[in-house]
């Protein structure tokens, strides 16, 4: 997923502009970092007792909200993360890959969305 694809208000959120080589910008690399550190320490997460997680998720959910992001922004994060795995990986990440990565990310947005919605 290009960020000239993107709904716009949410290029505005991450301080790129539509059309922008966002690799450019000088917030890309901290953005990525902090999203790549996010992901990580879900996946860390993981194991037989998921609820702290969930509850981590929910609340990194609603402090979004103070930054304007709207519930259908958040699958973007999964969709524009998976374009990059492809874009460096190419032919070694396998039909595998994507779908272990689909599932967490899925994961990560259902349970952040549920923070952005105010669900407990």
């Amino acid at each position: 997923l290009r960020m000239a694809e993107l709904d716009p208000r949410a290029l505005k959120i991450l301080d790129f502009e539509v059309g922008e080589d966002f690799r450019a910008n000088p917030n890309f690399e901290t953005r990525a970092r902090v999203m790549v550190d996010m992901v990580d320490l879900a996946v860390g997460f993981l194991g037989p007792d998921l609820e702290p997680l969930e509850e981590d998720l929910k609340v990194l959910g609603v402090r979004h909200i103070k930054y304007g992001v709207e519930p259908e922004y958040l699958p973007l994060m999964g969709k524009s993360l998976l374009y990059s795995l492809h874009e460096v990986l190419k032919e070694k990440l396998t039909a595998d890959d994507v779908l272990a990565w689909e599932t967490v990310f899925d994961f990560l947005v259902l349970h952040m969305t549920k923070g952005v919605n105010g669900d407990h």
